[in-house]
């Protein structure tokens, strides 16, 4: 099997770093970077299987982040996260071609779930 990178997006430091250490014990290739702007400038870089990304961010927001990536790489895999349960920019993140929107505090069993589905599909 192929290593499978995913990039985080999320603008709080110690949770992109805590995420990033769970998903390479997982076995996944993973790189955290903390703003929009770092994560489109990634992405026209490096290959990635999946981005995990933040709604709510300073400067450009997870939404407006995924309008410009899809721009960039339409197919891109895309899973958002959120700490608010409810809301419009959910819902605008699954109309902007978001996968998945995920809950704060992340479930990572749910999560697990979600990437294998997701790299099953594409192998």
């Amino acid at each position: 099997m192929m290593e499978k990178k995913i990039l985080l997006v999320d603008d709080n430091v110690t949770l992109a770093e805590c995420m990033h250490d769970i998903l390479e014990i997982k076995g996944y290739k993973a790189k955290a970077v903390n703003s929009g702007k770092d994560a489109l400038s990634e992405i026209a870089k490096k290959p990635y299987d999946v981005v995990i990304m933040d709604i709510k961010m300073p400067e450009l927001d997870g939404v407006c982040t995924l309008i410009e990536l899809k721009k960039i790489k339409p197919d891109m895999r895309v899973i958002m996260m959120t700490g608010f349960a409810s809301g419009d920019r959910s819902s605008e993140a699954l109309k902007a071609g978001a996968l998945e929107v995920i809950l704060k505090p992340i479930d990572f069993e749910k999560l697990f779930t979600s990437l294998n589905k997701l790299m099953k599909n594409n192998e």
